[in-house]
């Protein structure tokens, strides 16, 4: 009889360290499966910090760009208007001989 409840005790405690392996071994398995969505996670940050910097990169050529082309603008409008400036000096100061004019 003490046999048979030292068996059963036995039996029980092994039942339970078995369950609580089983447990260990699930809570593990999750934990693995989380750390995966945390290095899938950040990955995927991290491919989207690379394609911000590629739009705010192209964002600033763009802004200069479009100041660049101003700068252009700005400056062909002076220059014309420097040509019509040179122009009417000539008309008005110049003899208009080949000699003395001044071409465009």
């Amino acid at each position: 009889m003490y046999q048979e409840s030292e068996q059963q005790f036995k039996d029980q405690v092994n039942a339970i360290e078995l369950q609580k392996n089983e447990e260990i071994n699930d809570r593990e398995k999750e934990c693995a499966a989380w750390k995966e969505n945390i290095r899938v996670l950040e990955d995927k940050l991290n491919e989207r910090d690379a394609q911000l910097q590629e739009v705010q990169k192209n964002a600033e050529l763009r802004k200069q760009l479009f100041e660049t082309k101003s700068d252009i603008e700005s400056l062909r409008s002076e220059g014309n208007s420097l040509k019509t400036m040179l122009k009417d000096y000539n008309e008005q100061f110049c003899f208009r001989d080949k000699h003395n004019f001044l071409k465009f």
